[in-house]
This record gives structure tokens, C-alpha cells and sequence, in this order.
């Protein structure tokens, strides 16, 4: 496969908020889940020196959307049980059998514990067990850890973590924006925090008053989602 050009760059804070803030309530509250800054640079610092994250430059002060996607799932599956000796595993099974760069943002995962789960046209099979056929009933059992829309290439292109909200690396280096804009929700809720009414921003920006509201409400809910876990530097 042909090397992959990164594209969008997230700081450790802005990767804390997308992937932990973007948990639904009763995953960030698992006792599985321990996600702060400290815990981010923990997990650079070893995807870098294990090869499943690539980075920028030297000092990898900013990581990619593909390796944002990467942390995304692989933190879905520690809340989800997944041992990370199995993850590891995975992504090494991955990189050899397909030769993917990014194994954890080219493919949908499911998790089952102890394993982790691709599906290789409709059958699924147990990627952190050198790909052997799941049997049917395991199936009920799977839990999703996708959510993402993927190019022709099998990467991950883009990620639409709520309706209308959009991260896609070609835009805004991949800032979350309004789906179809290059308005980023991060700004619009800035603006709205300053005093700016939903009408002002709606007039402002040529865009349904509805639609600003539903983005600021989401950044609203990942800024506190955030907020309320103590963040360790």
C-alpha cells in the first residue's frame, strides 16, 4: 500500500476533548475508562514508539486525524474490556496480513471480550486471533466501536461523531464543523459564550438558527464533558 499523507492536526488537549467528550455518559462513567492528558501522552508516547500512531515531527506536539481515529477506537475498546496486549496484537496482525498503515482507521471493529473483531466482506472474524471465522452466535454478543465514513481506499475519511457535526481533515484541518460547511463548532460556541445570540450567529453565518444551536449545544456538552474529569499535565 502507498504511504499515507497525514491530514488534520489535533493538540494532546484538542484529542482529549474529541475522543473522551464525545463518549456517551454511561461509557465515560465505566471505571475502564480512564482518559485525561497525562493518559493521552501516555498513549502517544507508546503508539509512537509501537508504530500504530505516526505523528508529525519530533517532538509530536500534534497528531493526525488518522491517528485521532486510531486513539478513538482503540479507547472504545479498553471501555469496552479489551486488554491492550490483544490491541497491540491486532495491529500488528493487521499491518502484515493487509499492510495498513493505519489498521485501526480502516476498518469498522467490533469487540467481544477477550477479541476484537473486522469483518472481511460479511463474515467477521477475530482480528487479534490471526483472523479466524467468529462463530454465529458470538455476533450478539459484538459491540461497535465505528462511526466513521470511509474513501475508496478503506481509510477512515471522515468522522461524523453526532448528526451534522463533522470532522473531515480537508476541512478546517479537521476541525469539528457543521456537516456541508466550513464552520467550525468550536468557534461558533465561542461566540455564542462571548454574549452572541443563536439568531446573530444564524444572520452572521447564513445558516438555519437550529442548526447553530444543535452545534453549540454539542460543543457545550464535549467542553463540559471534559471539564468534569480532572485533566492531569
Amino acid at each position: 500500500m502507498n504511504q499515507i499523507i497525514p491530514a488534520g492536526a489535533y493538540s494532546v488537549s484538542e484529542a482529549t476533548t474529541y475522543i473522551y467528550g464525545t463518549f456517551p455518559k454511561r461509557m465515560r462513567e465505566c471505571s475502564k475508562l480512564h482518559l485525561n492528558t497525562r493518559h493521552l501522552h501516555w498513549w502517544i508516547k507508546q503508539g509512537l514508539s509501537g508504530g500504530y500512531l505516526g505523528g508529525y515531527d519530533a517532538k509530536h506536539s500534534f497528531i493526525n486525524f488518522y491517528d485521532l481515529i486510531t486513539m478513538r477506537v482503540i479507547a472504545t475498546l479498553r471501555a469496552h474490556g479489551i486488554k491492550h496486549r490483544e490491541i497491540v496484537q491486532t495491529d500488528k496482525i493487521l499491518k502484515k496480513q493487509f499492510g495498513w498503515q493505519y489498521p485501526f482507521a480502516m476498518a469498522e471493529f467490533w469487540s467481544a471480550v477477550p477479541n476484537i473483531f473486522i469483518k472481511i466482506g460479511d463474515t467477521p472474524v477475530a482480528a487479534s486471533r490471526y483472523l479466524q471465522s467468529a462463530m454465529d452466535f458470538f455476533t450478539e454478543y459484538m459491540k461497535p466501536t465505528h462511526g466513521l465514513t470511509f474513501d475508496l481506499g478503506g481509510l477512515a475519511g471522515k468522522w461524523e461523531p453526532k448528526q451534522d457535526i463533522l470532522l473531515d481533515p480537508q476541512i478546517q484541518f479537521g476541525e469539528p464543523c457543521i456537516s456541508g460547511t466550513r464552520i467550525p463548532t468550536q468557534v461558533l460556541w465561542s461566540f455564542h459564550e462571548a454574549g452572541d445570540s443563536v439568531d446573530s450567529l444564524a444572520y452572521m453565518y447564513v445558516i438555519s438558527s437550529k442548526r447553530i444551536k444543535e452545534a453549540i449545544d454539542w460543543e457545550d456538552q464535549i467542553q463540559k464533558a471534559t471539564k468534569q474529569r480532572p485533566i492531569s499535565t
